[in-house]
């Protein structure tokens, strides 16, 4: 399987949003999702291919896209859940402990 991979650096800030959906609460993403990206590159190539290429590209399932995620000291940095998310100022762990509570 070839596998590429690259930066994306955003020139602004963006928000994408968890759901498609326009009505009800909205939760945000911290990473691009793949289907971000699949969606850009068929916005860009989908009407200059032919039927064939459309398929093998954008819908059999053979060219995937990852997850953007990013990156910290040139490291991939994983979301965190929110499960993790604590108060700003509440100490998480004690003596290599976590704090369930304050989580």
């Amino acid at each position: 399987m070839k596998q590429s991979t690259f930066d994306i650096t955003l020139k602004q800030p963006l928000i994408i949003s968890q759901q498609a959906a326009s009505a009800g609460p909205q939760q945000s993403l911290d990473y691009l999702p793949g289907s971000v990206l699949l969606g850009l590159v068929a916005s860009r190539l989908y009407a200059s291919l032919d039927s064939d290429s459309t398929w093998i590209i954008f819908h059999s399932g053979l060219v995937r896209f990852g997850d953007a995620l990013p990156l910290h000291n040139n490291e991939i940095a994983l979301p965190i859940p929110m499960c993790w998310h604590a108060f700003k100022g509440f100490r998480t762990n004690e003596n290599n402990r976590l704090i369930a509570d304050n989580i």
